[in-house]
This record gives structure tokens, sequence and C-alpha cells, in this order.
């Protein structure tokens, strides 16, 4: 294996869809949404500071910022104190998810809290795992956490074609040479792709 000491990935990601005010069941709230035209989109950046450590970490956390845009609260804000997690374990379902997580502040003065997940889980009998990797569940909450009252439900999604760009694009902060960087892209190429083989093709899921 190369070695990783000193490196770091940066890459980008859009995801974006229906949201309904008021409702707290995913399916419903994407419906409501597209009727009511409450539309959700984030343009996320993820940074990785320290690749090896992300790797080998359970939580397999970075940090998330970027900006938000959501019409009936009045535009686009940035996000703060933003979790990105991929391939973390739900501690109740015991499967793999892809979650975002982060706060926001409305025009109205209020904090936003948006929590977002892709259950990565292979139904027998069934080619999901592109849908799993591109639809991600998501509510938002008039407050600081997942605690707080929810204020709407719904479904973003990733569009497919954009995961080839996404690899090819993402930055290697630390590589000083051309193999330095192939190998960070190589590493996070194969732990993210190793995974949904072992979960998907292997079924071995781990």
């Amino acid at each position: 294996m190369s070695d990783l000491g000193g490196l770091g990935i940066i890459f980008t990601e859009t995801l974006s869809g229906w949201v309904g005010i008021g409702e707290r069941d995913f399916f419903s709230g994407q419906i409501k949404g597209e009727e009511n035209n409450t539309w959700m989109s984030f343009d996320a950046r993820i940074t990785i500071p320290n690749l090896q450590e992300f790797i080998d970490s359970p939580d397999h956390a970075a940090q998330l910022d970027g900006n938000v845009t959501f019409e009936p609260l009045g535009g686009t804000f940035p996000m703060r104190d933003g979790v990105f997690t991929l391939y973390s374990i739900d501690p109740k379902l015991r499967i793999k998810l892809m979650t975002y997580a982060f706060r926001f502040t409305a025009d109205d003065g209020r904090t936003y809290f948006v929590f977002g997940k892709k259950n990565i889980k292979h139904d027998h009998w069934k080619i999901d795992v592109f849908q799993d990797i591109t639809t991600l569940f998501t509510t938002v909450h008039q407050g600081d956490d997942s605690g707080a009252p929810m204020y709407a439900a719904g479904i973003l999604r990733f569009k497919f074609f954009h995961f080839l760009p996404l690899m090819l694009n993402m930055q290697v902060p630390g590589a000083d040479t051309f193999w330095r960087i192939m190998a960070g892209k190589w590493a996070i190429t194969k732990f993210m792709v190793g995974t949904l083989i072992r979960e998907y093709i292997l079924g071995s899921g781990r």
C-alpha cells in the first residue's frame, strides 16, 4: 500500500430535490414538496484532512461545508458545523450509512439543522446500488440538532453521471508529486468502491 502520510482529500458534490414543509415522512414530503414547489439543494465540499486516519476510523468522518438553497426560507445560506460520514454504521439497524449534517441560519434569524442519510444496504434480488448511493433521505429541523422540532422532510438526489467527474476532480492536499496525487486518489477510490463491491456484489457487507 502506498504511503498516505500527510495526504488529504477534497471533493465536491451537489444534491437536490423536494422537501415538504410540515411533513415527517420522506416520501410524503417529496410529493408535497413537488406540489408546493419547495425545492432544496446544496453544493457540498467534503474535506478529509488526514486520509489514512479517515480510512482507519470506524466513523469515517470528514468536514462538510458549502451552501444550501431553500427558497421557502429566503434563498441560499452557508453551511455551518458540517460533518460528513462515509459508511458509518447505524447502531440500531446495523447498516452502513452516508450522512450529511449541518446547520444554517435563515433570513428570519433562526437556526435550522439539516440531516441527510443514504442507506448502503443491498436488498437481495434487486439491483439497488445506484438508487442507494444517489438517494438522500433528508430532514430539516428548526433548531440546533435532530432533537429540535421537525420543519420539513423529503428526498434529495445525487445525479449518478456526476460520480466519475467527482472522482476525477478530487484534490489531494499534501501531495507534492503526480504519483502522490494518484496514490491519494487510488486509496479513497479503493475504499469507496471496494466497500460497495463487498456489499452489493460479494454480499459480505464488510
